[in-house]
C-alpha cells in the first residue's frame, strides 16, 4: 500500500544505517550517537542497545542466520556481534581512517569493509583476521557489497567508479575488473541481487543504475529523485527496486519497466537508508 506501518524513535542523532533479519521480526539500526539499536517489529520496541564503538557508526549489516551482525564506524574499526548473546564477538582493525560501509555473506562467513583509506578489506569472520586487502579506487571507498557465498565483491568509490573483486584470489589490485562507469557524482552505495545476477548502484548524480553482473553491462537508469540517492535495496525475486534520496523520499521502482510505482513520503529529513528482508 505503500503505507507506514511504524514510527521506531529513540535515537538521539542521525540514523545511517538499517538491516532487517529474514524472519521480518527483528531490525537494527546503527546510529551516529555511536550506537546499535537492535528493535522487535512486533512490539515497536527497541530490545537491546549495542555500545562499543567510539565514534559513529557508519553501516550495519546482518547474515542470514540473523544473529550474526556486522558492523562499521568511524572509529577505524569493524565489529562482528552475537544477537543471541547480545556480545561483540570481534574487534577488527587495520584501516587507517573512517570505515564508512560494512557488510556479511549469507552465510556468516566473510566480511568485507571500506572507508576513507581508499580500500577493501576481506574478513574471516570465524577468526577475525584480514584475508585481503583490495587496492584500485583513486578516491574514498564510500561503499561495498558480497556476493551470497562471500567469492565476489562491488564497491563503489568518490572516483564514480564501481569495482568488482574477485575475492577468492583476491590479492591486489589485479584481483578487480577495470571499473564500471556510468555515474557522474560520487556512488553513495552498491547492492547485490539476491540471486547474484544483478548489480545495483546508488549516486550523488541524483540516479539508480542497474548492471548485469556477469556482463558488466549498464542495462536501466532510473532517474526521479531530486536529491542524492543515497541507498537502495531489491526484493528477492528481482521485480521491485526501493531507493532512499537526500529528497526525503523512497521510490519504489518496477525493475521490468523501469518505473516509478510510488512515492513515500513522511520523513522531514533527508532519507539515508534503506533495507528489504530477502524474502521481500
Amino acid at each position: 500500500t505503500g503505507s507506514c506501518t511504524a514510527v521506531l524513535e529513540g535515537h538521539t542523532n542521525s540514523v545511517s544505517s538499517v538491516t532487517l533479519a529474514m524472519d521480518k521480526v527483528t531490525l537494527v539500526s546503527g546510529c551516529d550517537d555511536n550506537d546499535i539499536w537492535v528493535w522487535d517489529i512486533a512490539t515497536r520496541k527497541c530490545k537491546a542497545v549495542l555500545s562499543g564503538h567510539a565514534d559513529k557508526v557508519s553501516s550495519v549489516a546482518l547474515a542470514a542466520d540473523g544473529v550474526t551482525l556486522v558492523s562499521a564506524s568511524w572509529d577505524k574499526s569493524v565489529r562482528i556481534w552475537h544477537l543471541g548473546s547480545l556480545k561483540c564477538t570481534a574487534v577488527l582493525e587495520g584501516h587507517s581512517g573512517w570505515v564508512r560501509a560494512a557488510t556479511i555473506n549469507a552465510a556468516a562467513t566473510t566480511a568485507a569493509s571500506c572507508g576513507d583509506d581508499k580500500t577493501v578489506r576481506v574478513w574471516d569472520v570465524a577468526t577475525g583476521k584480514c584475508r585481503a586487502v583490495l587496492q584500485g579506487h583513486t578516491d574514498r571507498v564510500a561503499c561495498v557489497a558480497l556476493g551470497a557465498d562471500g567469492s565476489t565483491a562491488a564497491s563503489g568509490s568518490g572516483d564514480k567508479t564501481i569495482r568488482l573483486w574477485d575475492v577468492g584470489c583476491a590479492s591486489g589490485s589485479n584481483a578487480s575488473s577495470p571499473g564500471l562507469h556510468g555515474h557522474t557524482d560520487r556512488v553513495s552505495s552498491v547492492t547485490v541481487s539476491p540471486d547474484g545476477s544483478l548489480l545495483l548502484s546508488t549516486s550523488d548524480d541524483k540516479t539508480i543504475r542497474v548492471w548485469d553482473a556477469a556482463s558488466g553491462s549498464c542495462t536501466k537508469t532510473l532517474a526521479g529523485h531530486e536529491g542524492w540517492v543515497s541507498s537502495a535495496a531489491v526484493s528477492a525475486d528481482n521485480k521491485t527496486l526501493v531507493s532512499a534520496s537526500g529528497d526525503n523520499t523512497l521510490r519504489v521502482w518496477d525493475l521490468a519497466t523501469g518505473s516509478c510505482t510510488a512515492v513515500l513520503q513522511g520523513h522531514s529529513k533527508w532519507v539515508s537508508c534503506v533495507a528489504m528482508t530477502r524474502g521481500g
